[in-house]
């Protein structure tokens, strides 16, 4: 129950950093730290998906 929860806030993360990411106009370091946190939560979540299918 616990890994669904974090998936899917791990999912939510993603979409609003993405939508943030989509919506500015010039690149500055607000930017460089919302694709950190993107590939922090797909990391994640692909341990999280590898972990499960063991």
């Amino acid at each position: 129950m616990l890994r669904v929860i974090v998936v899917i806030q791990s999912l939510v993360i993603i979409l609003l950093a993405v939508a943030l990411l989509l919506s500015r106009k010039n690149f500055d370091s607000l930017d460089v730290v919302l694709i950190m946190m993107i590939v922090s939560q797909l990391l994640l979540l692909v341990y999280l998906i590898k972990s499960g299918n063991q």
